[in-house]
């Protein structure tokens, strides 16, 4: 199966400078009964390498701090035009239609405020990639606008 994943992986990123792939790194760890690897290990061995995602203090609550750091990637004075100041640090591309569903329908419970399961995955890739500190490898036009690209499809 890891072998199978693999090459999904490579025939999508074939042609593209991939420079890091980042895994959850609670999952990453689960240990295969037959073969005693990680999941991250056994990509490893198959050319497929991982960073794990990020990792907080004890004391923080994981999933708030990446959600807080998403709405500061998104944030952007609404009432203004979009300029080079005045813009989210990033974007979604609009192929990527699960995600934005999932940026419009993810949700809280009301009454645990814990984040629901439905949706939460596109929701923690981009976790994944906005902890991750990316740079701006290029700009991409958006609206009419030259807006941040970090080299990824969500």
């Amino acid at each position: 199966m890891v072998r199978d994943y693999a090459e999904l992986f490579k025939s999508r990123e074939e042609g593209q400078a991939v420079q890091t792939r980042i895994i959850d790194r609670h999952f990453a760890a689960v240990r295969n009964l037959h073969n005693g690897l990680t999941l991250k290990q056994e990509f490893g061995e198959v050319g497929i390498d991982f960073q794990d995602s990020y990792h907080v203090a004890e004391n923080v609550a994981e999933v708030e701090t990446g959600i807080l750091k998403i709405k500061e990637y998104l944030k952007y004075d609404r009432s203004k035009p979009l300029d080079s100041i005045n813009q989210p640090l990033v974007t979604i591309d609009p192929k990527c239609k699960n995600t934005i569903l999932a940026c419009e329908r993810w949700a809280r419970d009301p009454k645990t405020y814990k984040p629901k399961e439905e949706w939460k995955d596109f929701v923690d890739v981009q976790r994944y990639l906005v902890m991750s500190e990316p740079e701006i490898e290029s700009h991409v036009e958006m609206g009419g606008h030259r807006m941040p690209h970090f080299g990824v499809n969500t």
